[in-house]
């Protein structure tokens, strides 16, 4: 008994391949529209990587012969962000008649970067002002280090640490200084009070 082999394209194979794994039940449907639907980016979370899951599911959706219009996956796409992008959500849509999600997404990651710079830029002020030298130079131009002491205005420590209060025996003093005498750099007055008891 001889077999007849049926000639089998790629084509036909492609095919066969494609209804066993890319199944386009309405179940398939029903579970990828569910989490595209479903899909909320959480606050503190990547942008860039929420934005690539709503790509996959919006491809998953159209391999199953789902088609979602452009200004329907843009609306989906900002009701899928968190509270903190309101403001931006309103100000992409505010009287616009349609909006295509390309445009959409340029805007969102374009708003991230920048919101990314920023964090950047003060936390690197931040930094210097925690290692900016913070010597102060007197009358002589000699570099005093250190904070300065408003009781006995000498450099290296604080009122609390003061040997003049610890020769006192202990006293609470204030002390309004104008800033300008003391730091060249700030103005302003500022008020000082510290307590120390003596042992």
């Amino acid at each position: 008994m001889y077999h007849v082999m049926e000639e089998t394209s790629p084509k036909k194979i492609w095919d066969k391949l494609a209804s066993q794994f890319m199944s386009k039940t309405v179940t398939q449907k029903l579970y990828l529209k569910q989490k595209l639907f479903g899909l909320k980016m959480h606050e503190g979370s990547d942008l860039a990587e929420h934005i690539n899951v709503f790509n996959q599911l919006v491809a998953d959706l159209m391999k199953v012969d789902v088609k979602i219009n452009d200004e329907d996956r843009a609306i989906i796409l900002l009701c899928s962000l968190p509270r903190s992008y309101e403001h931006l959500v309103t100000t992409l849509t505010y009287g616009k008649e349609d909006i295509k999600v390309e445009d959409i997404v340029a805007a969102l990651l374009a708003h991230d970067q920048r919101r990314k710079n920023n964090a950047t830029k003060e936390s690197f002020g931040d930094a210097y002002l925690v290692k900016g030298d913070r010597s102060v130079e007197d009358k002589r131009g000699n570099k005093k280090k250190g904070p300065r002491c408003y009781k006995c205005k000498s450099w290296g420590h604080v009122n609390r640490d003061c040997p003049e209060l610890k020769k006192d025996g202990g006293s609470i003093s204030v002390v309004i200084a104008n800033k300008k005498k003391y730091d060249s750099d700030s103005d302003g007055d500022i008020l000082t009070v510290s307590s120390e008891e003596s042992l």
